[in-house]
Order: C-alpha cells, then sequence, then structure tokens
C-alpha cells in the first residue's frame, strides 16, 4: 500500500537537495550530501538519489571517502582471499572446509603473509602449522 508520505519522498529529497546547494561551504556541502544519501538509502532506490543528489559533491565528503574506502580495501581483500585459496589449492591440494574458512577470516596483512609463506609449503601440514602460529 503506497502512502502520501511514499508519494512524497522524491519531493522531500528534492528540498533537502536544494537546501544542500545553498550551503555556503563546499565542504558542508559534500558531507551533507552524503549523509542525506546514506539516510535517504534506507527509504529510496538509488537511481532516484542518485539523479537528484550530485554524485561528484558526495564524492568530496569524507564520509563517502571513508565508506568507499573500506569496501575498496574489502574487495581487495576478498580479491587476495580467492588468489590464495587457488594457489593454495594448487600447492597442498584440496583444502578442508575448515582450512577455508580460517583463511577467509585472516585480515588483509595476514593473507599476505601467507601468501609468501605458501612459497615454502609442501604440505597441508605446513598451512595447519603457519595458522596454528600465525593466527593465535
Amino acid at each position: 500500500m503506497i502512502t502520501e508520505f511514499d508519494v512524497a519522498r522524491p519531493t522531500v529529497l528534492q528540498a533537502v537537495a536544494d537546501r544542500i546547494k545553498m550551503l555556503p561551504n563546499r565542504e558542508r556541502q559534500s558531507n551533507v550530501a552524503a549523509s542525506t544519501a546514506i539516510l535517504a538509502g534506507l527509504v529510496l532506490k538509488q537511481g532516484l538519489i542518485q539523479s537528484v543528489l550530485r554524485e561528484d559533491i558526495m564524492r568530496e565528503s569524507v564520509i563517502y571517502q571513508e565508506i568507499d574506502s573500506a569496501a575498496e580495501e574489502r574487495g581487495l581483500r576478498k580479491g587476495e582471499v580467492n588468489m590464495l585459496l587457488k594457489q593454495l589449492n594448487y600447492r597442498v591440494g584440496p583444502l578442508e572446509p575448515n582450512l577455508q574458512a580460517q583463511i577467509e577470516t585472516l585480515n588483509l596483512s595476514e593473507v599476505e603473509e601467507l601468501g609468501k609463506a605458501l612459497l615454502d609449503f609442501s604440505g597441508v601440514a605446513d598451512l595447519v602449522a603457519w595458522l596454528q602460529l600465525f593466527t593465535d
């Protein structure tokens, strides 16, 4: 069921965007726009938010940059974990699910260290020993 409030949401967002443009400080505009986009994302579709709020201004926001940086790091970590799992599978054979789960919980620097260490592994026992030594 669509309420009057649901219909008014885009209008309210546009009014907020207009007020943001009136802020005298570009840094404040960026931070308020990014904060508005985050909150609007709870109730509005992404396309509408992007069409109303200027993305170039939001990108300057420290909030946006922090979120973007965290997402980039998560993506980098995920890619490195996937590559590491493939290399380990090639080097020591198929991994048991519990070992794979342990590897998937490593932080980025631990993943990088394991990537170096695996070059010296001759079997799964080396992996188990490394995990015990470096994750306790």
